[in-house]
C-alpha cells in the first residue's frame, strides 16, 4: 500500500522560491508601466499648457493696433493698456487695471513655472528688413524639451506703423 503524505519540504521551498521570482518580475513590470505613464502624462500636460498659452497670446494680440517688444521691466512705459511677459519663469499678463507689477496673477491660475516666452520681429527673405506686422512667438518648456514657434500677423498694424523693437520677453500692446 502506498502512503499519501503530501509535499516534501524541498518541494514547498522550491515552489515558494519560484512564486517569489514571478511576483518580483510582476512588480517590476507594474512599476515600470506606472512610471512610464506618469512621465508621459506630465509631458502631455506641459505640452498642452504651451499650446494653450500660444493660442491665448495669439487671440490676445492679433488685433493690436500698437505693439512694442522690450527686454527690461524698467522700460515698461507709464501708460500702457496690456503687457504680456515672463517673470521669474512664470507667465504673466497685466492690464492697465492693475496698480503694480506685484498685482500680477498667473495666466488662468495654472502653474506655468519654467515655461519661457520670447517675442521676435520676423525678417523678410532678404534677411535685412522686418515685416512691419508679423510677430514670432517662441514658447519653450525646457523640462520636457518642447519648443513651439508661431508667427502672428497683427491685423491692425498697417501703413506707416509697425511693431516696435526687435526681440525680448515682454510685449506692451494696445487693442482697439
Amino acid at each position: 500500500m502506498k502512503r499519501n503524505r503530501g509535499f516534501t519540504v524541498v518541494e514547498l521551498i522550491i515552489t515558494l522560491a519560484l512564486l517569489l521570482i514571478v511576483l518580483a518580475i510582476g512588480y517590476q513590470l507594474i512599476y515600470y508601466a506606472q512610471s512610464n505613464y506618469n512621465r508621459t502624462s506630465n509631458y502631455w500636460e506641459r505640452q498642452n499648457k504651451v499650446i494653450s498659452l500660444s493660442t491665448y497670446i495669439e487671440e490676445t494680440i492679433d488685433n493690436a493696433n500698437y505693439l512694442e517688444i522690450i527686454t527690461d521691466e524698467a522700460d515698461i512705459p507709464e501708460e500702457y493698456e496690456s503687457i504680456i511677459f515672463t517673470n521669474d519663469d512664470t507667465f504673466k499678463v497685466m492690464t492697465n487695471d492693475d496698480d503694480s507689477i506685484e498685482a500680477l496673477t498667473d495666466f488662468r491660475n495654472e502653474d506655468y513655472t519654467g515655461i519661457l516666452v520670447v517675442f521676435n520681429r520676423v525678417l523678410q527673405e532678404d534677411g535685412l528688413t522686418n515685416y512691419p506686422d508679423l510677430l514670432e512667438v517662441i514658447i519653450t518648456a525646457p523640462d520636457i524639451n518642447f519648443v513651439l514657434a508661431t508667427k502672428i500677423k497683427i491685423e491692425n498694424i498697417g501703413e506707416g506703423t509697425s511693431i516696435i523693437g526687435e526681440s525680448g520677453d515682454i510685449i506692451v500692446f494696445t487693442n482697439p
